[in-house]
């Protein structure tokens, strides 16, 4: 599987809600990082840290949530992608940016529109 492939389909399995099988394309120190200056911003420490501190927390801050994906870009070991969320209480754009290593993900950073994130945690 091309990293490509591989992070799309863990779009795939978030949308599904398998959150269990998600985790298993990320190496055990993987980092995920979310910009900005809100509740889920900052640095975690593999993909159960961030499950445990943010993924969990999408569908009850974010109500109604959905993830359109509207480019992807895939080049060696990164994997970009520009997408479009919505909720009960955002409309937003936001770039993702993988790296792969040895068919897992090492690094995940989460460049959303962190104004209208904070907004939406807010509220």
């Amino acid at each position: 599987m091309t990293p490509k492939e591989l992070v799309l389909q863990g779009y795939k399995l978030f949308s599904e809600g398998k959150l269990e099988e998600l985790g298993k394309q990320f190496a055990k120190d993987a980092k995920i990082i979310v910009n900005g200056n809100h509740e889920w911003s900052g640095t975690y420490n593999g993909y159960n840290d961030w499950l445990a501190r943010m993924l969990s927390q999408v569908p009850v801050k974010l109500p109604g949530f959905n993830l359109e994906i509207l480019n992807v870009v895939s080049e060696e070991d990164k994997v970009f992608l520009h997408v479009h969320m919505t909720a009960k209480n955002i409309d937003a754009n936001g770039v993702h940016m993988f790296t792969v290593k040895d068919g897992l993900q090492t690094e995940f950073r989460i460049f959303d529109d962190s104004q209208k994130i904070s907004k939406a945690l807010s509220g």
